[in-house]
Parts: C-alpha cells; sequence; structure tokens
C-alpha cells in the first residue's frame, strides 16, 4: 500500500497555499528578510493559524467548525495580508518585482540538502516498507483529531470508550490536523505520512537561516546536522507525527525572531509561546527557557534596550501561561504538576529510562558540540551563547531527573528532542569554524602539489569528507532503528471499509458503535473505523483488566454470545464461528441481536 502520489500532491498545494498570506505579511514586519526566510515564516503563521484559530472560534465563540470555518479563517487571514501588502508596496515608489536568480550552485547544494532531510524523515517507511503510522501516539492523535472532525468542536466525547470529552492539553495539534484535512480534502493518512517530512523540512530551513543570518554564516552545515536527529518509538522525534514536531519548529523560530533585534518581532515570541501551549506544553516551558537564556545573554553583551524586550516577553509569556489556570480545565493538571515539581515532588516514569545512544545523532556530531565550547567562548556572539547555554540546560534537566527523580517526565523524556537540536546548531557553527582552520591548514601544505588547490576547494573537501563519514556512521544506525506495527496494511484496509460502509447498516436498533478488536490492535482500530472499544493493551489503556478475555473470545472464534451482550459488542474484527454474527466483509461480523447502544 504505497502512498497515495495524488493526495500528497493535494496537500502540499494547500501547505503552498498556507504560506502565501504569511509571506505577505512578513513584508509589515520587515523589509530585510530574505526569499527563504519569508517562506518559513509564512509557513510557521500558518501552522499557528490552523492550530489557534479553530479553537478560538469554538471554544470562545461556540461556532461548530467544518472545512467552511476553515474556509473563513483562511480569507480572514489573506485579504488583510493582500491589502497590507500593496499598500506597503505603492508606498515604496512600487519597485520592479525581480525574479532571484535560482539556478546557482549555492541554491543547488541548499535543494540537495532539502532533499536528503525529506529523505532522512521518511527513512524509517522506507526501509520498513510500511506506510502506516508506526507508534501508538500517532494513532491516538489520528484519534483526536477524527474525533474533532465528527464532532464539529473541540470538545468531543472519548473517541475509546463515548462518553464525557477527555483531557486533551495538545488540542492545538489536534486542530491544526482537523483544520489542514479539511483545507487540502486529502485522507488523514497521507497527512500522518507526508507532514513529518514537511515540518523536518522546515525545521532545517529555520536552521539555516538562523546560521546564515549569523555574523559567521553556518547554515548549510545547520541544515546538514539537524537532517540526523534520531527518531525512536521511546523519545519519539521527526519522523513520526507527533506534536513535539510542531514544537521543534516554534523554538527554532522564536530564537530566529529574536536574532532579528527588531522590536515587533520580538514581542511576536509571546503569542508564540502561548500557542505552543495549545500545541505542545512541554514545548511551550521549553520556550520560555530558550527566551530567558537569550534574554540573559543579551543583557551580558550590554544590549539594554534588546535585554529588557527579551525579558518582558518572557514575563508576558509566564503570566499567559498562569492565565490558563482560569480557563478551561485543560491545563490545570499540567500547570500543577510543574509547579508541584518546582517544589521538590519526585515523579517515576511508566517508562524505562532513556539511555543516551551517542551514535544515533553522530559522534562527530557530539566531538563536533564539545570542540565548538572553544569556538563559542572565543569567537561566539549572542546566538552562539545562547545556543550552547540551552544545550546545558537540557542535559542539566535531564540529568536532575535521571539522577534525582527531580522534574516532570514529559518534559525530560522531550528534552532529548531539545538537546539533539541545540548540540545539532553548535556542531554545525563548530565545523564552520574548524572548516576554516584546516582550510588554512591544507593551503600550507598541499598547494606545492597542486597548484589550482585553493580555498574553497579546501572548504568543499573538508565539508565532504565530513559528510561521507556522517552517512556512513549514522544513515546504518538509524535503519536499524527498530520501530513496530501495530496493525497490517490489509487490515487498515478493512479499517477503513468499517469506517465507510458502517452507516449503512445503521438502525434504530442497530447503531453498531462498539467493536471487539485483538486489545493490541485497539487504538488504531478506534482511530481508524471511530467505533468505541471494549479494551486496549496498548496506550490509551482501555480496561486494561479484560484483555485476556477478550484475547479469549476471539481465539475461541466469537461464540461467547454472552460476551457480546455484557459489553454491547455489536462489530466483530477477526475470524468468527458464531450464528448470531453476520459477515459483511473479510474478517468483519455485525452482531444483529435487538438491541440498541
Amino acid at each position: 500500500m504505497p502512498l497515495d502520489v495524488v493526495d500528497a500532491g493535494k496537500l502540499i498545494v494547500g501547505i503552498v497555499l498556507l504560506i502565501i498570506p504569511g509571506y505577505l505579511w512578513s513584508f509589515l514586519f520587515s523589509k530585510t528578510i530574505t526569499y527563504i526566510e519569508r517562506v518559513v515564516f509564512g509557513f510557521l503563521i500558518g501552522v499557528i493559524l490552523f492550530s489557534v484559530a479553530p479553537y478560538v472560534f469554538n471554544a470562545f465563540f461556540s461556532v461548530a467548525l467544518s472545512s467552511d470555518v476553515i474556509l473563513l479563517c483562511y480569507f480572514l487571514y489573506l485579504v488583510p495580508a493582500i491589502l497590507f501588502f500593496f499598500i506597503l508596496w505603492y508606498r515604496s515608489g512600487k519597485p520592479e518585482l525581480r525574479i532571484p536568480v535560482f539556478i546557482t550552485w549555492k541554491n543547488l547544494l541548499l535543494l540537495c540538502l532539502i532533499g536528503f532531510i525529506v529523505f532522512m524523515t521518511f527513512l524509517p517507511h522506507l526501509s520498513m516498507d510500511y506506510y502506516l503510522p508506526f507508534h501508538v501516539d500517532e494513532w491516538v492523535h489520528w484519534s483526536y483529531s477524527r474525533a474533532i472532525m465528527d464532532a464539529g468542536s473541540v470538545s468531543f466525547p472519548n473517541p475509546y470508550i463515548g462518553g464525557s470529552s477527555p483531557i486533551n492539553p495538545e488540542v492545538g495539534f489536534h486542530t491544526f490536523t482537523a483544520s489542514l484535512c479539511w483545507w487540502t480534502s486529502c485522507s488523514l493518512l497521507t497527512i500522518f505520512l507526508v507532514m513529518p517530512s514537511i515540518f523536518m523540512l522546515f525545521l532545517g530551513l529555520t536552521a539555516f537561516c538562523i546560521g546564515q543570518r549569523s555574523e559567521k554564516k553556518f547554515g548549510y552545515e545547520a541544515l546538514l546536522l539537524i537532517s540526523f536527529i534520531p527518531t525512536t518509538t521511546r523519545y519519539l522525534g521527526p519522523s513520526f507525527y507527533v506534536a513535539v514536531g510542531i514544537g521543534l519548529m516554534l523554538l527554532l523560530f522564536i530564537i530566529w525572531l529574536f536574532q532579528q533585534e527588531n522590536l515587533i518581532l520580538s514581542f511576536l515570541v509571546t503569542p508564540v509561546i502561548w500557542c505552543l501551549s495549545l500545541i505542545h506544553p512541554a514545548t511551550a516551558f521549553a520556550g520560555i527557557i530558550v527566551t530567558s537564556v537569550y534574554s540573559l545573554m543579551f543583557l551580558v553583551e550590554r544590549k539594554l534596550k534588546t535585554a529588557i524586550i527579551t525579558g518582558s516577553t518572557v514575563i508576558l509569556a509566564c503570566l499567559s501561561l498562569l492565565i490558563l489556570l482560569f480557563i478551561p480545565s485543560r491545563w490545570s493538571y499540567a500547570i500543577n504538576v510543574f509547579l508541584s515539581s518546582i517544589a521538590g515532588e519526585q515523579y517515576t516514569l511508566g517508562l524505562p529510562m532513556i539511555f543516551l545512544d551517542f551514535h544515533e545523532l553522530g559522534i562527530i556530531t557530539w566531538v563536533l558540540f564539545v570542540i565548538g565550547a572553544y569556538y563559542v567562548i572565543t569567537r561566539g556572539k549572542s546566538l552562539q551563547y545562547a545556543l550552547y547555554l540551552n544545550a546545558v540546560v537540557f542535559i542539566m534537566i535531564i540529568g536532575l531527573f535521571s539522577v534525582f527523580g527531580f522534574g516532570i517526565p514529559i518534559v525530560y523524556e522531550r528534552s532529548f528532542l531539545y538537546l539533539f537540536l541545540f548540540v545539532s546548531l553548535i556542531a554545525a557553527f563548530s565545523l564552520r569554524e574548524l572548516r576554516s582552520i584546516l582550510a588554512l591548514m591544507m593551503m600550507k601544505y598541499v598547494p606545492r602539489k597542486l597548484p589550482r588547490f585553493n580555498r574553497q576547494t579546501a572548504h568543499l573537501v573538508i565539508a565532504v569528507v565530513v559528510t561521507i563519514i556522517l552517512l556512513f556512521t549514522v544513515v546504518p544506525k538509524h535503519l536499524s532503528t527498530p520501530y513496530y506495527k501495530m496493525i497490517k496494511e490489509e487490515e487498515y484496509d478493512s479499517f477503513i471499509w468499517i469506517r465507510e460502509n458502517i452507516d449503512d447498516y445503521r438502525d434504530a436498533n442497530h447503531t453498531y458503535l462498539v467493536g471487539a478488536v485483538h486489545p493490541y490492535k485497539a487504538s488504531p482500530f478506534s482511530a481508524v473505523t471511530g467505533l468505541n472499544i471494549v479494551t486496549s493493551s496498548m496506550h490509551p489503556l482501555i480496561r486494561y483488566d479484560l484483555q485476556d478475555d477478550m484475547q479469549s473470545f476471539l481465539a475461541d472464534r466469537a461464540r461467547n454470545t454472552s460476551f457480546l451482550v455484557k459489553y454491547k459488542i455489536s462489530v466483530v474484527y477477526g475470524s468468527c464461528d458464531n450464528q448470531n454474527l453476520t459477515m459483511v466483509h473479510p474478517n468483519v461480523y455485525l452482531y444483529t441481536g435487538n438491541y440498541s447502544q
């Protein structure tokens, strides 16, 4: 079951359209940023729009969500952007719109690196020839996103057991997914397969913009090293469609905003952090850390005005997060856990501790990171100091939890990804400085034998050598990373059939709302079909005590009719031998007993 190319094309066209308004808005905030920076700005602001606007419309104005509402949000966002752009264009003397020369060796290199970062993100699916979500967290996100679409609201019945709406701290991520599905008319499967690569592409481009805006440019190196951020089933990563994927992009976006040293752009940081609290609270906390460190660096460099601005954004961001305590209670638990942790309360993980494998990011990257400490101290500016200190802070967060159990489990787990991000950026800066030194050393000895050998060639040779080492050491490690398949692709096809056809069998006495399926497959079954389940042995753990009973029931080919009646099961997925069950599709049976649910 390969990727649907037509569906993927629709998604990409939708992403391009989403970028356009933000691209135009960027001219209002700054006239000096590059074309690539405007594209990145447009995409990230578009992500925020689709994450937050539907939530605000529904939660505060009780507007039922639908594709029409998403279209309205887009045009309310697009039309003023066009007006502002043409007003600015007219006031600036209507300069000619010049198309930049694109075919240069630097742009070709950039395209190659973009292709590589997309390839590395999609690598788990290619290597395992499996085109479904890998991680159970992805299936949970699928369930909640589909539930928002079905209910037309951010408050929806629990998609697994019905009843009251579940606690959903990552509601912004789910509204984004639902909005994107409505906006592009593509399937959730295409979104879950393609969007991780798009997220990673823009994460890399944001890192590239940060590096190229630095006094000592290291954008290309940053884009290369960012490609090797690993994905595992333990601490997640960019190859999975999870909320932290957006979180990583917005974390670098905060750094880019501060890097401009622009008053208006700096104050955008506060709403970005607030949006992060809707999308991924752990990254919102990381955003406050990053903002605080950057503010401190400006103060050390005696940029008092900029330090005051960045410090103000920290205060505003913290106040906005505290206000969340008085808005619907979905954040209350997370904030209370955070405050209790600061007070010294310890928390235990429900999962094993994480053991850092330096080969996942690449030994050479870690070596460059260590060497980078010297270059940061001797040649770094506020940007490099901020990046390095942020890496140190996340090392401390990991260490405090690993050794003393101090901290919040979810922050500890995601801190590995934040650490990899900042390690990669410092390693990129270090590589850039190291290339200059090694190139000078090569120039001193090589020219006698090779008259045409120049400094630019020396830089290229060093870059190629480092790249080859990374390819031969890190890519095999990524290929050997284990992933699990919760369902087979033919089972997904059966679940889709149920989703698309179950309504044809429903009537006043047969609503077919509860399904019986192997507990291990219950989460994807519910996500795709939209049916409730009886028990699950994977996240979320629904009636875990019944998993053995369910397995016995299915192993006995669903002969126990009383089990069906007791738990009001009306759809069975598996091999059945029960005259009260009617097969409507291979391995799909309906219980036609006369009761409604």
